[in-house]
């Protein structure tokens, strides 16, 4: 519609990024990066209710001033010939520092919000054994976790899509014939059936609905493979 094309302003952005990339003792590799994006006039995409025909229209807003900040540290460590462990930790600070959006035809100021997509914290880490259990026979086991804080999915932080601070476990065990080209893995995820919010979109002032869209359940999966 009309409506949904609109004016708005280019977006620019200012990206500084400073890191370091370490190995000690060649068994641990140990990563830290620093960065800021500082954004004039950042785009956005929002659901708004027409003055004219009461139904949802999706627009580009700009929000003036904004800042996404955060670290970034990174490790993976050898423990030995057959064991592995990694781990990655994320701590992001973003926020609208000048936001004003017109809703219901009102200019509104709403730079309390929290940027979409943009969780505090997150943190990730897998352990992976490795052993021949034969002279045929090689196996690699796997356990992974990923952790995310509460996540807003919308950029007007509708309260029904928030998505809570959650975890999600993996887990996996494959079985290799390298002789053969042969290979057996077997694997769950998400592990503890953890059901989380994705994506969503709120038409309750127009329809009156909330739609909300969340991750795979729980799946068991057998793969066999064959390579020549």
């Amino acid at each position: 519609s009309v409506e949904e094309i609109g004016a708005y302003d280019p977006e620019y952005l200012n990206a500084y990024e400073a890191g370091l990339k370490t190995v000690l003792g060649g068994r641990v590799t140990l990563n830290v990066s620093a960065f800021r994006n500082d954004y004039t006039d950042q785009q956005l995409l929002v659901s708004t209710v027409s003055p004219t025909t009461g139904l949802i229209v999706v627009r580009t807003d700009n929000a003036g001033k904004s800042r996404i900040q955060g670290i970034e540290v990174e490790t993976d460590v050898r423990v030995s010939p057959a064991l592995r462990l990694s781990g990655s930790f994320g701590y992001l600070d973003a926020k609208y520092l000048r936001y004003t959006s017109v809703i219901g035809g009102v200019p509104t100021d709403v730079s309390f919000r929290k940027p979409k997509q943009a969780p505090d914290l997150t943190a990730s880490g897998s352990i992976v054994y490795s052993a021949a259990l034969s002279n045929a026979v090689d196996a690699s086991f796997r356990l992974d976790a990923s952790y995310r804080s509460l996540t807003y999915i919308d950029v007007e932080n509708t309260p029904l899509l928030r998505a809570p601070d959650h975890a999600i476990l993996n887990a996996s065990a494959e079985f290799t014939l390298p002789a053969r080209g042969l290979s057996l893995r077997l694997a769950v995820d998400n592990i503890t059936d953890k059901r989380v919010l994705t994506a969503g979109y709120d038409a309750s002032t127009s329809f009156g609905f909330v739609e909300g869209y969340f991750n795979d359940p729980r799946r068991y999966s057998i793969t066999l493979s064959y390579r020549r």
